[in-house]
């Protein structure tokens, strides 16, 4: 892990920055923003019409994602832990556990941020394709609306 330089009157010239240390209330602080990020991007709701069905509507609603965000909260939990019961003089010290652990949340919000947005389009471009039952996550309900 590389340290910043930087210059500092105060200090006499120069003096290096070094990364910043995570502790139990900042490793929580991370998570609820994940598990919040996470929640509001998982919940999409989508309406397809199939050309030539002109009295049908396809609605897709995704409730959040709760088993994927309970991934994230594990993460947190087990990596707190790993962290607590490390030797601070250890190759990968408690600090390292635990910027392993917000980068391993960041990546699951990020496929979360990704991947059902994603998902929605899916439906929609499946759906007006012609297929009336497309392959998504279990967290998504289908309703088909009668004109």
């Amino acid at each position: 892990m590389s340290t910043t330089t930087t210059t500092d009157a105060r200090h006499g010239g120069r003096r290096r920055i070094g990364p910043v240390a995570i502790d139990g209330p900042r490793l929580a602080g991370w998570a609820v923003m994940f598990v919040v990020v996470q929640a509001v991007a998982s919940a999409w709701q989508a309406s397809a019409t199939q050309p030539g069905v002109p009295d049908s509507e396809f609605d897709f609603q995704s409730h959040p994602t709760w088993w994927l965000v309970a991934i994230t909260g594990a993460a947190a939990v087990i990596g707190w832990q790993l962290s607590e019961r490390l030797d601070p003089s250890a190759r990968f010290g408690p600090q390292a556990v635990l910027r392993w652990t917000v980068r391993v949340m960041a990546a699951m919000t990020v496929l979360i941020v990704v991947a059902l947005p994603t998902q929605m389009i899916w439906v929609v471009w499946v759906v007006h394709h012609g297929v009336l039952d497309p392959i998504t996550l279990p967290n998504v309900v289908r309703t088909v609306r009668q004109f």
